[in-house]
């Protein structure tokens, strides 16, 4: 039978509906195909050799599939009857001939895919040299495309030959877009004809469509604090200029998709600006310490050399009872001269000619940020920005973890704190993950919140070895005499996970861990002790959470990411967060001023809680005295001996006897209610019966299990020790409150990080804090009944005046490292920090008070370092450029491409790739680069010079500005002075200056001030701190 004609297949009618075996002839000329690709005969084949690889590789795979091995019989998989899939069966012949061609179809298509992507990657690598050299002499000729002959047609200075072909180019503008036939010829890149009109193509051979650079600049600077996608601003720039031009179609007259030409505009545009700054970098020598401070902090990575700075301590100090304290706009009214001074101030060194203080940063993954398999094919090698951690770093970091546990033979041990925390256990989250070929990111950043390094994460979970390559990038970069405290989620187990393998053996003098305040707090006590920052030396008012509000930054592009290429989401999140670093670079002597105040604020506070103390007696000294600094210090250090001596073993046990004692004090509760039904209520007795033959069933279960523990047996079953017992249970009822405490706060997080809070936002917050309300009243209800029966056994003089009665109001008022949250019920112990609550007051208001002095000798560091930055670096560009300045002179006098006179100059010149340019036009564009930046950094260093005079004022008082600083200032100020032009005239008087916000009602509705909702819902904004 023949088959049946295309013309009539849907009009012919079936004989019969049996199987249409495939016609012999096209067997055998299927078959003839497959013998021709065996054999490496077939045309085919000179596309691309691979495919007789791929056509082995098939059959192999199909012969084992078909005459599985006997011996593996036992092995392979049941077969599934209940799956027809008649798809399948229509593509494939007896012999499975059809699939087999499909699949070398689809290989070879995938191959050809490869090589065109692998094609088009390499002609942009030897395009873009040309393509930035010529960027920036036009950028020069145009005055950054501002000038008016932005967009005149400078192809002559590249080109002058006679031999053009002609081709239609689409350009896109901000404010028109058309279709125009342009000249190219073959020796000049058509890249550049179209550079010198003032566009970039989209490809880098024969490109049909070009972007302004105008237009590329725009979607940048609104990219950087919008996050606007690509497709959505291409709709909207192609509504906009349909309005002013013609619109651009396709040959079958539909409306172009301009969005993939634009995302390829938009990376070579980014392209060119990071090749503008490694040329900086690269002509200034710059080290990777010094790479840090330019690109992440000045004030945590640069130099301070304050060798001219001179300091009057009584400018800035005022004594208080405890001693030294900064002045502030409400110092403390009373002084007590017989405190002892505080010794805090000398925790930190503060003499710049001694051991700078320390580098403080912080650790956090993040697993929103991942990308997934089908994304991209991968066909171009990824590219890793100098912001990431290279993989063969990780790769190394993991196989030293590797050796060293083989070295010291380390077995994995389960950790309480570890497994508490989530993302460090990947196997949690592998169903999640499995999907996805990069599952996240880890980030460093500093006290100020600027990103240091990133690692990509790409197996899944807090794999140790991508913080510890990040903590050995920094450790290789900053000075080796520079002490490196590092707060993480799970600091504590960091540590452990360090020591065990003996991990950085040369660093370990001067490495330290911490655990970040927000986290610590979900850690037990004991733990908290050791690596909290709020009860260690060292970390001033560090709170390791900068990372926290990174991520919230970076979230705009969780979405968008996630299905882009590898190297576009790793390229993408770089410049992000090269502008978040560079707009924190912008506000930082303003963040270090408020650092300042913040910490001003609590050393006043801890100040007047201490002055309060110091009138009271001390009824745990004879002769009795006043309470003192030197007291609390004492009993402080005899806190965390005795806690520390605790194993978790003990803990654990104190825990169960507490649930045990807490369910048996609701059995009685029970009882009572049962007994007052019982009087109340006689109809129902049978029901109460019953009920308590219940509780009296559960109370002999409670027995029993307390005989189980006979060196506790009295304590449980209530025949002794009442004190103990109520200890015990208010201790249980206070860590339920702080479990509520925590979670309340992590609710109100987002009202604590100075942004702008939308409706929805905000009404989210309240419902939330809304939901919690009725079970921590149940849990302050329990508490408070628990605090009455243990204060009705105390003596008299045992009172503890901690918070009688607790409220729902105190209780959203209470921070989480309040004294009242100290465990000290759990231990039975009778020390005057145990058993007196103005001791532990005294001894938590000592604690802020000497984190407060390590914060002021941080801020004066930090504050030294950064103004010492901007001065160094202004002198480096002013140096660079006299130097090339002097090359450029001399190589016009000499008329000599080749000179050496300059051997600084000529070397930084042979090392800059910007295509066939010669030295003296390198020498050009550098000066302009040089002469860019310095422009920038002038106009950074005026931002800065009112909050550096006030903080100056705070920190050295109102004597000489003795800094190199002032001068440089001084100096801008004046040249500003002689530019500024007079104000404009209007009817005879200056124009009035108006105030942006003057007259101005608030007109976006859905935005709320956080400070707002926070006195809404009545909290203390102090109260998170």
């Amino acid at each position: 039978m023949t088959r049946t004609s295309p013309d009539n297949l849907f009009t012919e009618r079936r004989r019969s509906y049996r199987p249409r075996p495939t016609p012999l002839a096209d067997q055998l000329r299927d078959l003839e195909t497959l013998q021709r690709i065996q054999t490496g005969t077939d045309p085919r084949l000179l596309i691309n050799p691979d495919i007789v690889l791929a056509h082995q590789q098939l059959e192999e795979d199909l012969h084992r599939q078909t005459d599985p091995n006997p011996a593996d019989e036992e092995n392979q998989p049941d077969e599934d009857f209940n799956h027809y899939n008649p798809a399948s069966e229509a593509n494939e012949d007896v012999d499975g001939h059809f699939s087999l061609i499909d699949e070398l179809n689809a290989h070879h298509t995938s191959v050809d895919q490869q090589n065109r992507h692998q094609s088009i990657n390499n002609h942009w690598t030897r395009l873009i040299p040309t393509l930035h050299g010529a960027y920036l002499w036009l950028q020069i000729k145009t005055n950054n495309w501002t000038s008016s002959n932005a967009f005149e047609n400078f192809s002559t200075d590249f080109c002058t030959c006679n031999q053009f072909k002609h081709r239609k180019v689409d350009f896109i503008d901000l404010n028109i877009q058309k279709r125009e036939v342009i000249p190219f010829c073959q020796c000049t890149p058509d890249m550049l004809h179209l550079l010198a009109r003032g566009y970039i193509g989209s490809t880098p051979v024969a490109p049909q469509t070009a972007f302004s650079i105008n237009l590329l600049a725009f979607h940048n600077h609104l990219w950087q604090w919008c996050t606007v996608g690509t497709l959505p601003f291409m709709k909207a720039m192609q509504a906009w200029l349909e309005e002013r031009s013609m619109p651009l179609l396709t040959q079958s007259g539909n409306r172009r998709d301009l969005r993939t030409n634009f995302a390829a505009a938009i990376d070579v545009y980014r392209l060119l600006g990071r090749r503008t700054n490694d040329i900086l970098k690269d002509t200034l020598h710059l080290t990777r310490h010094q790479l840090l401070a330019l690109d992440s902090c000045p004030a945590c990575f640069g130099s301070a050399s304050p060798s001219n700075l001179q300091r009057d301590p009584s400018n800035h100090t005022v004594t208080t009872r405890l001693g030294p304290a900064p002045q502030s706009s409400n110092p403390p009214e009373t002084v007590a001269p017989n405190l002892q001074e505080s010794t805090t101030l000398n925790r930190l060194p503060q003499d710049p000619g001694n051991r700078p203080p320390p580098l403080i940063i912080c650790l956090d993954g993040n697993f929103q940020h991942r990308h997934h398999f089908a994304g991209s094919r991968n066909y171009v090698e990824l590219v890793t920005p100098d912001k990431f951690v290279k993989p063969e770093s990780i790769t190394e970091m993991n196989d030293y973890i590797k050796r060293q546990e083989e070295i010291h033979r380390v077995r994995g041990t389960r950790d309480r704190c570890a497994d508490s925390h989530k993302a460090a256990d990947d196997k949690r989250n592998k169903s999640t993950w499995k999907a996805c070929d990069d599952t996240g990111l880890m980030g460093c950043c500093c006290r100020h919140d600027s990103a240091v390094y990133l690692a990509n994460i790409s197996d899944g979970g807090e794999n140790r070895k991508y913080p510890l390559a990040i903590l050995n990038q920094v450790l290789s970069d900053v000075d080796s005499t520079r002490d490196v405290q590092v707060l993480y989620d799970i600091g504590c187990n960091l540590k452990k996970f360090v020591d065990l393998r003996h991990l950085f053996p040369e660093d370990a003098n001067r490495l330290k861990f911490g655990t970040s305040v927000f986290h610590s707090y979900v850690h037990n006590w004991k733990c908290q002790l050791e690596f909290s920052p709020r009860y260690n030396d060292g970390w001033g008012l560090s709170d390791g959470e900068g990372l926290e509000r990174l991520w919230s930054y970076l979230s705009p592009l969780v979405s968008p990411l996630r299905y882009a290429t590898r190297n576009h989401r790793l390229s993408a999140l770089a410049h992000k967060i090269h502008f978040h670093n560079k707009r924190g670079i912008e506000n930082l002597i303003h963040w270090i001023e408020h650092k300042y105040h913040q910490a001003a604020r609590r050393k006043e506070e801890s100040t007047i809680k201490l002055d309060s103390l110091s009138k009271l007696i001390n009824p745990f000294v004879s002769p009795r005295a006043t309470y003192d600094l030197r007291f609390f210090e004492e009993q402080w250090n005899h806190q965390r001996q005795f806690q520390l001596t605790h194993s978790d073993a003990d803990r654990e046990r104190q825990e169960r006897l507490a649930m045990f004692l807490d369910r048996e004090a609701s059995l009685n509760r029970l009882r009572a209610q049962l007994n007052q039904m019982t009087a109340t209520n006689s109809g129902s007795y049978d029901d109460i019966v019953q009920s308590l033959v219940e509780i009296a069933s559960s109370a002999e279960q409670q027995r029993g299990f307390a005989s189980e523990l006979p060196g506790e047996y009295n304590v449980l079953i209530g025949q002794d020790a009442p004190r103990r017992r109520l200890q015990l249970l208010l201790w249980h009822s206070k860590s339920a409150l702080y479990t509520h405490a925590v979670e309340l706060f992590s609710e109100r997080q987002p009202l604590y990080r100075g942004t702008h809070i939308g409706t929805t936002l905000s009404t989210r917050i309240i419902a939330a804090i809304d939901r919690r309300k009725g079970p921590i009243e149940t849990a302050i209800r329990k508490y408070n009944g628990y605090q009455a029966d243990y204060l009705a056994l105390l003596l008299p003089n045992e009172t503890q005046p901690d918070i009688p009665e607790m409220t729902y109001r105190v209780f959203v008022n209470l921070s989480l490292d309040d004294a009242f949250w100290q465990d000290v019920y759990l231990y039975h112990s009778r020390a005057p920090w145990a058993v007196n609550s103005d001791v532990r007051s005294g001894i938590h208001a000592m604690l802020i008070s000497q984190r407060a002095d390590e914060e002021f000798a941080l801020v004066r560091h930090e504050f030294l370092s950064a103004i010492s930055w901007a001065v160094n670096h202004h002198a480096a560009l002013k140096a660079k450029i006299t130097v090339i300045d002097r090359f450029i002179s001399e190589l016009s006098e000499d008329d000599d491409e080749d000179m050496e006179s300059e051997d600084s100059a000529a070397g930084v010149l042979t090392s800059i790739s910007l295509g066939d340019c010669g030295n003296s036009v390198k020498a050009e564009l550098l000066l302009s680069i040089l002469n860019s930046y310095l422009t920038k950094h002038e106009a950074l260093m005026r931002s800065w010079s009112t909050d550096v005079e006030s903080l100056w004022k705070q920190l050295h008082g109102n004597g000489p500005q003795a800094h190199e600083w002032f001068r440089i200032i001084s100096t801008l100020k004046s040249a500003d002075q002689s530019e500024t032009a007079p104000p404009v005239e209007v009817g005879g008087r200056a124009e009035e200056v108006i105030d942006a916000n003057e007259g101005v009602d608030d007109e976006e509705g859905e935005e709320v001030e956080a400070s707002d909702l926070i006195n809404h819902i009545h909290i203390n904004p102090q109260s998170h701190e």
